[in-house]
């Protein structure tokens, strides 16, 4: 019964990210996926991937130059990334 209330939680998260991707692979169906004349076609249903590659590189982007950056600007050194944005928004 505890375990009710994290399992409807995570449906509605779950719920919210399969609509994502399925609105990215609709907006994929309508735009013209050939690369050059080469008569190449994307797949739409491999856009997704590219949604997951930009992640892989703005991660360590963030942690490395962005939090830094914001160390120094709000003097806070510890605490996790709800505590850092807590900080810069106040």
């Amino acid at each position: 019964m505890r375990v009710i209330p994290i399992w409807a939680g995570a449906s509605i998260y779950f719920v919210a990210t399969v609509q994502q991707q399925t609105y990215v692979v609709f907006q994929a169906l309508q735009t013209d996926r050939r690369l050059g004349s080469t008569g190449f076609e994307i797949p739409a249903a491999s856009y997704i991937v590219f949604t997951m590659l930009g992640l892989t590189i703005w991660i360590p982007i963030y942690d490395r130059v962005i939090v830094p950056l914001l160390r120094r600007f709000t003097g806070v050194h510890d605490g996790t990334v709800l505590h850092r944005w807590y900080f810069v928004c106040t």
